[in-house]
């Protein structure tokens, strides 16, 4: 299903740009929960939140429902991801939309519990509709774990919904991180959503991104509201001026006086004394 604008979802991201002014997503509730529904329809799987549930990581919006694509929609480089949750979130005035997306794999060695409660309440086969209630455990301790490993990365963007009727203006926060379920758990998981992904809207680069350890930096430009990098001059270190070493100057040649022979000077004075005795006496005689 194509739907009309130019801001279509889901989108290829090829590069992303630390943003300074993003934060770790603050997550607030996401626990367990009674009177939760999932649904089967025939063709997705979903699972609604009842009224008055709280969950909420932007202010003034609520999760509503989650539902899983298979394979996942968003991808980074080019790359899809086996699965992808999707919790959606609508604002208080139930105008706006904005939603969560985690990719998930099956790399796991062991079973996470955060996905144990949706597996053991879905259908026992796909060839009816089914809707049942059940007790979630909910995702809150999934985000502080993701927090706390520095997992909790993101891109931010603006986007559509990826079902009918595909409307725009929805804000997109997509962990850059995979989540791993177990093996059984996705294959449990795979039966029910198979090949429930819309293709590909939009190819972006430079796309908004928190970095864990990056985006706090002081010093980290920040984006234009496009999503191209603002310009940002990129200090370069001056040529230093040549400077001189400083040598020292080589010593004029002094001459160390050396101490005579002892006796030497008193000898001569009495050998020049009587040289002139003599002459003074030869003058005389004659």
């Amino acid at each position: 299903v194509r739907g009309g604008g130019s801001t279509q979802s889901p989108v290829s991201i090829n590069s992303t740009f630390v943003d300074s002014t993003l934060r770790p997503l603050n997550f607030t509730g996401y626990g367990t929960s009674e009177n939760v529904t999932l649904n089967w329809n025939g063709f997705g799987l979903s699972i609604s939140y009842p009224v008055g549930y709280e969950g909420y990581f932007r202010s003034g919006y609520q999760l509503n429902q989650i539902h899983f694509h298979a394979t996942a929609e968003n991808n980074f480089n080019g790359v899809f991801l086996p699965f992808a949750i999707h919790m959606v979130h609508v604002s208080d005035d139930r105008n706006n939309l904005t939603v969560l997306a985690i990719l998930l794999d099956n790399n796991a060695t062991s079973v996470s519990p955060y996905f144990s409660s949706i597996i053991s309440n879905l259908p026992s086969t796909t060839n009816t509709t089914a809707k049942t209630t059940f007790t979630s455990v909910g995702f809150a301790d999934m985000f502080a774990d993701l927090h706390s490993n520095n997992l909790d990365g993101y891109a931010f963007f603006s986007g559509s919904l990826t079902t009918p009727p595909c409307t725009e203006g929805v804000d997109w926060y997509i962990y850059s991180t995979p989540y791993s379920l177990s093996k059984d758990q996705y294959d449990a998981l795979h039966t029910f959503i198979q090949n429930s992904n819309r293709p590909i809207q939009r190819v972006l680069q430079n796309v908004n991104s928190y970095v864990p350890g990056k985006s706090t930096q002081p010093n980290t430009p920040t984006m234009s509201p496009t999503g191209t990098p603002a310009n940002v001059m990129t200090p370069t270190m001056s040529t230093p001026t040549a400077v001189m070493t400083p040598t020292m100057p080589t010593p004029t040649a002094v001459i160390t006086p050396t101490s005579p022979p002892s006796g030497g000077v008193g000898l001569f004075q009495h050998m020049f004394y009587g040289i002139v005795a003599l002459m003074v006496l030869f003058i005389i005689v004659i």
